[in-house]
């Protein structure tokens, strides 16, 4: 039995005409009105009479003369309940508050329908009159230039008076007549359902205050910094910026000084202010939008102004500051969140704005590691500064070694022992069977150590810097060989030695390769024609070539016959120019290499066998078609498929750290 049922009971109209009544109890209707239901159940005088005072009576108590009719009842209750007529009125003229409409509907029926039985309780009247009071700070609050938010919290305690009301009149074991017999004897049923109602109205009224006080806050907050008066046409990406024709430059234009200034701004030793100097229409607006479009990307954006005379908010000075200052506040969060380093747990928050305490993890996607394959054993940094080591799928130790995220991590040849480098510049050696270190930290670089790397004897390692230099060490003793190497003029990415120990490649931020002798420490070649970052190099066995790999995308690979000389190709080549103009071919048979790798992760050869499947994390990375080796950011990998068992089960050997 749902409300329309039982309100039915209680529906008033019109007295009826003689015989409209039996009309009606021949109807199939399954909401008869109260004149029908008593025609039905009351064949004698006196039953009837009765019946007739029991469904009646929930709306008014009628004197013995008195017949069907709206007039005195209906005004005696309206005006023992004038907020809640009023409140009723004004969600009905709202579309907004339909959640709230139905229930207070609900509501209003059920107070008016029960109100002659309960009136007679101790302690009604106190109870009606809080329930008024409550209907008039709700009216009051929706009726408000700001009404409140239909948030989940109101939108739950709306779903909690539904229940609230269920409860009394919605048991099923009862049919529609019993349950109005039954109401005289539930009058301490329904007293508690008012009260748990007011309970649950006091909430609504207490979340609707403070929607608004949040609100006004808003708008207080908003208001104050609008009195800063901002140019928002001068800020980066305006609605405005059409209109004096602001754009970035052009793809794979000025990147030289797109370079320097990532470069100034992610340096934090360097000046505060970068000046840009030129001639009218050489581009200075346009590298500043781009170098804008960038920090923007990264979320490092603070604030921007941008002077422009066919503008005027654009073209005054006074407003430079006020704008700056309006956007930095609205940038920050002007609170300060103090956690528990152990825990992770939100002990306090120092500011006006509100906050969920919501801690996030901030993952370590990348981290450094070194494989040896033939022994199973796989040792890897972290960004807290501690080692694991894992052979097989059996972690071996875990040490803290470093204060600082670690950077790089390389084995020795023969994987005694194994060296790592962190954040702060420091290079620390291990023993790769106790997890113990060797000797105490080697410092030496003023910047982050990004690579570190093994002379193939093992007796000398090296380390690339954030400082732009490359050193020389002793495995056994961690003494440095001679002079840091000093040329590059950016950060250095990598470092690799040739299979006989005497030369050395780097390659750097300044997007430049070097070639050093080991003995002397001089820099015996430059090698220019990468467009970004040189993130990994490379000597083949005989020490005739090098293979360079950028961030711009592309591989490079060069004879080495003079000492000087400068590398090209383009993106795609599988050959490039060598130094003295004669290509360096990379022999490749397709008919052995041409396979491919459909949605679902399987590589198969051109006679579609199974070589392997790849796991979704890793497929973006693969370098496909025919290609028998990936370049990846820390290394190359060789797949070998000469020994490989083919089957349909390797999606079972996957079995990530």
């Amino acid at each position: 039995m749902d409300f329309k049922d039982f309100k039915g009971i209680f529906k008033r109209g019109r007295k009826k005409k003689p015989g409209h009544g039996t009309q009606a109890s021949s109807s199939s209707t399954d909401v008869p009105s109260p004149e029908s239901r008593i025609l039905d159940i009351s064949p004698p005088p006196g039953p009837s009479m009765g019946v007739s005072a029991l469904i009646v009576q929930p709306l008014a108590p009628l004197p013995a003369s008195s017949s069907f009719g709206p007039s005195q009842t209906e005004s005696t209750v309206n005006d023992t309940w004038t907020n809640l007529a009023a409140f009723v009125d004004l969600l009905h003229q709202a579309p907004g508050f339909a959640p709230v409409v139905s229930v207070i509907d609900n509501l209003s029926w059920f107070i008016r329908a029960h109100e002659t039985f309960v009136i007679s309780q101790r302690d009604y009247q106190t109870l009606r009159g809080q329930l008024e009071t409550l209907f008039k700070d709700l009216l009051t609050h929706f009726s408000s230039g700001t009404p409140p938010a239909m948030t989940a919290s109101i939108l739950n305690l709306c779903r909690a008076i539904g229940t609230e009301l269920q409860q009394v009149y919605g048991t099923r074991d009862r049919d529609m007549i019993s349950r109005l017999m039954q109401v005289e004897h539930d009058t301490d049923k329904i007293t508690g359902c008012y009260r748990r109602i007011q309970a649950h109205l006091e909430r609504v009224v207490l979340n609707a205050s403070l929607n608004i006080l949040k609100i006004v806050d808003e708008q207080a907050t908003e208001a104050q910094l609008n009195r800063l008066n901002p140019s928002m046409p001068a800020r980066y990406n305006s609605a405005d910026a059409h209109v004096v024709h602001r754009r970035e430059c052009t793809a794979n234009t000025r990147k030289q000084v797109l370079l320097d200034l990532t470069a100034w701004k992610d340096n934090p030793d360097g000046e505060k202010v970068c000046w840009i100097n030129g001639m009218a229409g050489t581009g200075k607006t346009t590298i500043t939008n781009t170098l804008c479009s960038i920090l923007d990307q990264s979320y490092e954006l603070g604030a921007s102004f941008f002077c422009a005379r066919s503008l005027p908010a654009c073209r005054d000075v006074k407003l430079i500051l006020p704008t700056i200052a309006y956007q930095l506040a609205r940038f920050s969060d002007p609170t300060i969140d103090v956690w528990e380093t152990q825990t992770g747990q939100l002990v306090d928050t120092i500011g006006p704005i509100e906050t969920d305490g919501s801690y996030r993890i901030d993952y370590q996607l990348n981290w450094p590691a070194a494989i040896i394959l033939h022994e199973r054993r796989v040792v890897c940094g972290s960004y807290s500064g501690r080692i694991y080591m894992w052979r097989g799928d059996k972690l071996c130790f875990e040490a803290a070694g470093h204060d600082d995220p670690v950077y790089a991590i390389a084995f020795s040849p023969g994987g005694e022992f194994f060296a790592s480098s962190s954040e702060s510049g420091e290079v620390i050696l291990w023993d790769a069977s106790s997890g113990e270190r060797l000797l105490e930290p080697l410092t030496g670089h003023s910047g982050q150590v990004r690579i570190v790397t093994f002379s193939p004897d093992g007796s000398v390692f090296a380390s690339g810097s954030g400082d732009t230099t490359v050193r020389l060490w002793t495995s056994d003793t961690g003494l440095m060989v001679g002079d840091p190497l000093r040329g590059h003029t950016g950060e250095v990415f990598s470092v690799a030695f040739s299979c006989a120990g005497r030369q050395l490649v780097s390659g750097s931020a300044d997007m430049t390769v070097r070639m050093w002798d080991v003995a002397t420490g001089m820099s015996k070649a430059v090698y220019r024609g990468h467009t970004d970052l040189v993130l990994s190099v490379s000597l083949s066995p005989d020490a005739t070539q090098i293979v360079t790999g950028s961030a711009d995308m592309t591989m490079r690979l060069s004879n080495i016959p003079g000492l000087t000389g400068a590398l090209s190709s383009s993106p795609c080549d599988v050959s490039s120019e060598s130094l003295s103009g004669t290509p360096a071919n990379i022999a490749h048979d397709n008919s052995t290499w041409e396979w491919e790798m459909d949605e679902d992760g399987w590589v198969r050869n051109s006679r579609n066998h199974l070589l392997l499947w790849v796991p979704p994390d890793l497929r973006s990375i693969l370098l496909w078609p025919q290609n028998s080796k990936l370049i990846s950011r820390r290394g190359c990998i060789e797949l070998d498929f000469s020994s490989a068992r083919i089957g349909d089960r390797w999606e079972s050997c996957y079995q990530p750290l």
